[in-house]
């Protein structure tokens, strides 16, 4: 997330350079979350936003890693997770929320309000940067090409293995995490919608998408609105895959 608003004119350009990089590498991926409310109810981004918002599945990871130089080379910084894609060229990031499939369901995990995942429990800083550094290490190193490349190389089970205690060390040790869980139904047959003169690919129906997560009451702006508290589609004891 960002630590300033929009400034409309210099998000405009950066999501349309984004935009022109994903569509010329075939990727699917669709406006969500602050940035599709803001296109469907105002036709603009929520002047109190603070970043702009895609969403794309996991299987698209690979060809959004590809286009890493190219991202790079038009000025922007990219730091790759699991959960989310971000890219910064002014002050507000352009995320790429990271969903994965379970079933009938779509799902993702959100940073929460900062807190640890076991409250009450001192846990010393330089083991939360260790963990936090290795996490990067293995998943969002600016290298990440070649340590992807070499850790394909390693036998399928050490993969499994060193990416599930990763993993489970970082849920256990990191910040907590909120899941957020929609219907697949809602990503079978994308709708599109302009936005800023570039069209964008959307959940449908977008209306049915944005009450689930903002209530029946979505055309009603709310400022005070929290992503980790508020969304609809959060899902406490959702059962979280290890990979």
């Amino acid at each position: 997330m960002g630590d300033e608003f929009i400034n409309e004119e210099k998000g405009i350009e950066d999501l349309r350079d984004i935009k022109d990089i994903l569509d010329r590498a075939d990727i699917e991926y669709w406006l969500d979350h602050g940035s599709l409310l803001g296109a469907v109810r105002d036709k603009r981004f929520i002047p109190w936003d603070n970043d702009i918002d895609l969403s794309t599945m996991s299987t698209e990871i690979d060809k959004i890693i590809a286009e890493i130089p190219e991202i790079e080379k038009r000025g922007f910084k990219i730091i790759v997770t699991d959960f989310n894609i971000e890219m910064r060229r002014s002050s507000v990031p352009i995320n790429i929320i990271v969903m994965r499939l379970k079933g009938d369901a779509v799902w993702t995990l959100f940073s929460g309000d900062g807190g640890d995942s076991i409250e009450g429990r001192g846990i010393k800083k330089q083991f939360r940067t260790f963990i936090r550094k290795t996490y990067k290490l293995l998943f969002s190193n600016k290298k990440i090409m070649l340590v992807r490349k070499f850790f394909k190389m390693l036998p399928a089970p050490i993969q499994d293995i060193s990416y599930k205690m990763v993993w489970t060390v970082r849920k256990r040790w990191g910040k907590k995490y909120t899941p957020i869980v929609v219907p697949k139904s809602y990503y079978d047959d994308l709708g599109k919608i302009s936005f800023y003169g570039m069209v964008f690919n959307t959940p449908a129906p977008v209306e049915d998408y944005l009450s689930l997560k903002y209530g029946k009451d979505w055309k009603k702006p709310r400022k005070e609105w929290v992503f980790w508290r508020d969304d609809g589609a959060i899902k406490e004891g959702f059962d979280i895959p290890e990979a």
